[in-house]
């Protein structure tokens, strides 16, 4: 009886050892609900067995909930400009960071104070699959273009990309452009501008893949059975605008539903990121069916020149926005952001000079391969950044203003 006891007494504090580096874990990678959850594991076996690590454990729990209650708080007296209550809250944050390991879960760089949340574990692991995927896309596309491409004579190139629909490169063109749009939808911007911008960037590439370029080209290994194009444009496009529409609604509804439930987290920027998508999708269906055959014609075009331009000005915003995280976070990278922005800009105007002045036949194809190439670059470069963050801190224009959990002697 006695052997049973002692068993089972060392069984509970080999438990209590294992829940006790789950919670570890856990507060290290700022998730406070799973410092929770592990705390839920303890039984009174437990308690007994090792009382004092169930106890720190406890402690870690109710620092999460004093940091919950501050950041509840912060919310209310940022929209209010509760001064007295900020610095009673920012005090509260400063005294849950001296407390052992609670560095990640106070999230010092900001992000409870700006109501965004460290992203937990299972949303950073789906967090850089979705941005992996993206990647993935592009590289396919590019082996399917060089396949293409070395099956005919090696001068023989078409005059864009988007004339590859009309090789057997046509499939994964059009399932890589759905595929990258839905990423860059479903992804959630660093900030709400870049959110907005990366939504009409994804809404508009299904269009720039199921509504082919006019120009069919003459460089394919084989040809290619078109069918009756304007057939395939006017059923896909359909089936875009018949999914497109609940989709826009259940987005309003999402909107209204925040707004009544966590309005301090609620922002009008999401009005208007919904207005332009409803503008943008509202006026390609007016288009599509009042003008079939201008639509067919010109939407291809249209669609791919916003796309493209929404993506510029994203990594225009990402250049200055780690600008500004150089000067607030000391020995940051080099801002590679400014280098794929600045060749973004310049490269397809030095193209389009170069096309105006001598003619080029294949400069859009240029353009277009250059502007891929660099979003690849600076997509990945983006995920390594934020490989652990998920998304980075939105930071003011001038790095003075940052707010800081901590007590600071002098007024900025």
């Amino acid at each position: 009886m006695t052997l049973v006891v002692l068993g089972g007494f060392a069984f509970e504090r080999f438990d209590v050892q294992r829940i006790d580096n789950q919670a570890v874990a856990a507060r290290d990678s700022g998730d406070c609900d799973g410092v929770r959850a592990a705390q839920g594991k303890y039984n009174v076996g437990h308690r007994l067995g090792n009382a004092p690590r169930t106890v720190r454990v406890e402690g870690d729990v109710s620092a999460c909930d004093r940091l919950d209650t501050a950041e509840a708080k912060l919310r209310t007296a940022t929209s209010t400009a509760g001064m007295n209550a900020l610095d009673e809250q920012f005090g509260v944050l400063s005294e849950v960071l001296t407390l052992p390991g609670q560095t990640q879960c106070a999230h010092t760089d900001g992000t409870r104070v700006r109501g965004r949340p460290r992203m937990s574990g299972y949303s950073i692991k789906t967090y850089r699959y979705l941005r992996m995927a993206m990647v993935a896309m592009i590289l396919l596309l590019a082996a399917a273009l060089v396949i293409e491409w070395s099956k005919t004579d090696p001068r023989c190139l078409q005059t864009s990309i988007s004339a590859y629909y009309y090789t057997p490169v046509r499939a994964i063109f059009v399932g890589c452009l759905i595929t990258i749009g839905m990423c860059m939808v479903v992804l959630k911007g660093n900030t709400e501008t870049e959110d907005i911008l990366l939504n009409v960037a994804g809404i508009l590439a299904p269009g720039v893949a199921l509504v082919p370029t006019p120009g069919q080209g003459s460089c394919h290994s084989v040809p290619v059975e078109l069918g009756d194009a304007a057939a395939n444009v006017s059923n896909n496009m359909l089936a875009l605008f018949v999914v497109g529409v609940p989709c826009l609604l259940l987005t309003a509804y999402f909107i209204i539903r925040d707004r009544m439930r966590e309005p301090a987290g609620w922002t009008p920027m999401y009005v208007v990121g919904l207005g332009i998508a409803v503008l943008i999708f509202g006026g390609g269906l007016a288009w599509f069916l009042a003008d079939r055959s201008g639509f067919i014609g010109n939407a291809h075009y249209a669609a791919a020149i916003v796309m493209f331009l929404c993506i510029i000005v994203v990594v225009l915003a990402n250049a200055e926005q780690f600008r500004r995280k150089q000067h607030a976070v000391p020995r940051s990278l080099a801002n590679r952001y400014s280098v794929i922005a600045l060749a973004m800009v310049v490269l397809p105007l030095l193209m389009v000079g170069w096309r105006a002045l001598f003619g080029w036949a294949h400069a859009v194809l240029w353009i277009e391969g250059t502007l891929i190439v660099l979003f690849a670059a600076f997509w990945i470069s983006q995920t390594q950044e934020l490989w652990n963050e998920g998304l980075r801190q939105e930071l003011p224009r001038s790095p003075q203003a940052t707010p800081s959990p901590l007590r600071s002697s002098s007024r900025e």
